[in-house]
């Protein structure tokens, strides 16, 4: 609202502005109004010419507010300590409330913290100031490094929260500057002050942060379990806090951030270290909490980079078996995904490491079987041929996608599963045209169906392989010709 405005609205003008009571109401308006500067003017000559008359220590009060809001706190606290040598009623406890902060703002945490007490314990300090004076001593009891002295006075005025709010802020302050073993020390105090307040998790995951930047990769541990175990939906913590459901979910978010943090840092660390004990540890503790992340925090939104970075873990670590199955759960949460092709492929490379032992084990062991029968498929031959069918299915436009498909071909039938391996071999040679590849796939194709002796199948394709155009060199085309003869022998 406009100055001249409000002015008229007061029934003020100039010319009543010659005593102190209306020149005091004049800077009101002016102030009011948001004329701040000339509010300020008339307020310091008010002080200077009528420096007995009651409207002073109020005079004196905007001074002050005029500069404490400009920050300079050394002119604020000159005017608000004018303010109270004058008898000012029920003004005065604000008086002092902002003197204090002048004391602090200025770095005399003693002499705020002083101050701020006396307008708590006073008598003439309005109920509304006085709470807020306590929730002040906590920043100026924390900043001042006066924990012990916190927690008597809070004990004292029968505020225990307050005791612990001077601990947290007291922890995060020594954090931030690095100074994590305290902030550990503080953080559990507060904890310890109240099992089951809605913060603990916030604080328990900064215990986290703190063992983590210490580089005590144990402890860390050993803090994140606390965090896991102590904030569960079924803890204590998790009854006393279930009718507030923002609380129980910011608890799940720490846990899964300090839990995930976790992995990743420890994993990064060791594959700096690459060798040596530190590293092992190191990456058995990452393999532990990815283990347990995928476990807790399985509809996260992180854990398909999670589920990759364990993959790739576990497959440096030769634990081919779990990699494989890491890199099939990350195609399978989303086949478009970033790392989903590369999962593909790993998971393939992965089902070949155990299945190369596998069949060397089961070498002899089908012996008994009439010639040519299908040999049963062992388990990792059936995950090899899951992953080469998964690849060739989700990324037909690849260019390996044929080597792929020739590759499950071959293993079924190195197992005598003839059939099916001839319709992927009839895949890989109408994706491949004429190539070295596709003339193997169609001659293993012949092949089974000699080894089974079925002739009409045998003369059938054969005689495809010779129709097709563009299939073959002469010499092959001539074969074929001379299989579809022989075999049509067999059938008549």
């Amino acid at each position: 609202m406009h100055a001249v405005l409000l002015l008229a609205l007061f029934g003020i003008g100039p010319a009543l502005a010659a005593d102190a009571a209306a020149a005091f109401r004049h800077a009101n308006a002016l102030e009011a109004a948001g004329e701040k500067d000339a509010a300020y003017a008339e307020f310091t000559q008010l002080v200077k010419s009528a420096p007995e008359d009651p409207y002073l220590a109020e005079a004196w009060l905007h001074i002050g507010e005029y500069w404490f809001d400009r920050d300079d706190f050394a002119k604020a606290h000159a005017a608000y300590k004018h303010a109270l040598e004058r008898p000012n009623g029920d003004r005065e406890g604000f008086a002092s409330y902002k003197l204090a902060w002048c004391e602090y703002n200025l770095g005399d945490y003693p002499l705020a913290i002083a101050t701020m007490v006396a307008v708590v314990d006073s008598t003439k300090t309005a109920p509304q100031i006085r709470e807020e004076a306590l929730k002040d001593l906590v920043r100026f009891y924390s900043d001042g490094g006066e924990g012990d002295a916190a927690t008597e006075f809070f004990a004292a005025h029968g505020r225990p929260d307050l005791t612990r709010d001077t601990a947290v802020r007291s922890a995060a302050w020594t954090m931030e500057t690095g100074v994590y073993d305290w902030a550990i020390r503080d953080y559990r105090a507060a904890i310890a002050l109240d099992l089951n307040h809605p913060r603990n998790p916030e604080l328990q995951a900064a215990i986290v942060d703190c063992f983590r930047k210490l580089g005590k990769v144990e402890e860390t541990w050993a803090a994140l379990e606390v965090l896991l175990a102590s904030y569960s939906p079924a803890s204590d913590w998790a009854r006393a806090n279930a009718a507030d459901p923002k609380v129980m979910t910011a608890a799940l978010e720490e846990q899964e951030r300090a839990l995930r943090t976790f992995a990743v840092n420890v994993h990064t660390e060791a594959k700096k270290l690459r060798k040596g004990e530190d590293a092992q540890r190191r990456y058995a503790y990452a393999e532990q909490g990815y283990a347990r992340y995928i476990v807790l925090f399985s509809a996260s939104s992180n854990i398909g980079e999670m589920r990759y970075a364990y993959a790739e873990l576990l497959y440096a670590r030769k634990k081919f078996a779990a990699a494989y199955e890491q890199y099939m759960a990350v195609v399978a949460l989303d086949p478009k995904g970033t790392h989903a092709k590369f999962c593909a492929e790993s998971a393939i490379f992965a089902a070949d490491e155990l299945l190369d032992g596998e069949m060397h084990r089961n070498g002899g062991a089908y012996t008994s079987l009439p010639k040519n029968a299908p040999i049963p498929l062992e388990e990792w031959a059936e995950k090899s041929i899951l992953a080469l069918d998964q690849f060739a299915r989700l990324y037909p436009d690849d260019p390996k996608a044929s080597k792929v498909i020739y590759k499950s071909a071959y293993l079924l039938y190195n197992h005598n599963h003839f059939t099916e391996s001839a319709v992927r071999f009839r895949q890989v040679i109408a994706m491949s045209g004429w190539t070295k590849e596709s003339e193997q796939a169609a001659n293993l194709t012949l092949d089974g169906l000699l080894l089974v002796e079925d002739w009409a199948a045998l003369r059938d394709t054969a005689g495809a392989f010779y129709d097709q155009p563009g299939f073959g060199t002469p010499a092959f085309k001539a074969e074929m010709l001379e299989i579809v003869e022989r075999a049509g022998e067999k059938v008549r």
